[in-house]
């Protein structure tokens, strides 16, 4: 029972920000393009949510201010307020294994900055991640 409901918990954590959005969320693999803990990342409405090695980050951002300040719909500065949403799992195996599934065609290349060893080539999406055995007999 209790396995059963957490496992529910988890799920509508994850995906209550994808309900209603038509676009295919492609969660990509970390090649070193991001910081260490990052396993994959994906842009959701609002925002940015990656899956990291301790649990998730819901990184949010008023999505009208940053089209207001693009388009100087304003003289004014605008200010852009962001949120970042941090879901450690509690108690989990942090030696969990995590599996991509449903690859998409696409690569993803990061030319970040002038240090090469921060660029990462041909990095993977896929349409789901599976973290497996977070908890004992249970993935997610």
């Amino acid at each position: 029972m209790l396995k059963d409901t957490i496992k529910y918990l988890l799920t509508i954590v994850l995906l209550s920000p994808f309900l209603g959005y038509a676009q295919q969320v492609r969660f990509v693999q970390n090649l070193g393009q991001w910081q260490n803990n990052v396993l994959y990342k994906a842009e959701i409405p609002g925002g940015d949510l990656y899956i990291t090695n301790k649990g998730l980050v819901y990184n949010l951002i008023d999505e009208q201010a940053i089209h207001e300040q693009h388009h100087h719909k304003s003289d004014k500065d605008i200010i852009i307020k962001a949120h970042a949403i941090f879901i450690d799992f509690a108690g989990a195996n942090l030696n969990y294994t995590h599996n991509g599934f449903n690859e998409f065609v696409t690569r993803y290349n990061y030319y970040i900055g002038d240090d090469k060893t921060k660029w990462a080539e041909g990095a993977k999406a896929f349409q789901k991640v599976i973290l497996q055995n977070i908890y004992p007999h249970i993935d997610f």
